[in-house]
């Protein structure tokens, strides 16, 4: 009995959000507003007890790959103002526009462009206490809350 008790009082308590198809709208209209994208694709994921966060592939147009780290910025900071849930952190991977039709986020791709500068432009450090970082091939930043409400400020619901 105790047991259905706490359970119950884990779903009440659970912050809800909205639907998924509602939450990627927002973020999706909310990037490609950013001069320079052409298109993006997003994934959800679960970091078990620390929330959900976002995977975004952006593709740029020829202006957005100019000033890769202006636009980038921007970008993150679009997804971040829009993302209808406080998220655990934010992925960002840009690639060569245009978004090829019927792309989906999972279909193999060019592993993207480089985004050491982009880093080195947002302040990023390899030993980022925040967990935040670039990834290994260079090609993906991983943002975590901490480094995304300093940067950006707190994260307010857009609702």
């Amino acid at each position: 009995m105790a047991a259905a008790v706490v359970a119950m009082c884990l779903v009440a308590c659970a912050p809800t959000r909205p639907p998924r198809a509602e939450s990627d709208a927002a973020v999706v209209a909310a990037v490609e507003a950013v001069p320079g994208v052409d298109g993006v694709l997003l994934s959800q994921y679960t970091a078990g007890l620390s929330g959900s966060g976002l995977t975004m592939k952006v593709f740029l147009d020829a202006n957005g790959q100019g000033d890769l780290a202006a636009v980038a910025d921007e970008v993150i900071g679009a997804a971040w103002s829009a993302v209808p849930y406080e998220p655990e952190g934010i992925t960002l991977q840009a690639l060569p526009g245009p978004l090829p039709d019927g792309a989906r986020f999972g279909d193999s791709s060019d592993p993207g462009i480089d985004l050491t500068d982009v880093a080195s432009r947002l302040g990023l450090e390899s030993d980022d206490d925040s967990g935040s970082h670039l990834g290994s091939a260079g090609t993906s930043l991983h943002l975590k809350q901490a480094f995304l409400s300093a940067r950006y400020g707190a994260w307010n619901d857009p609702g």
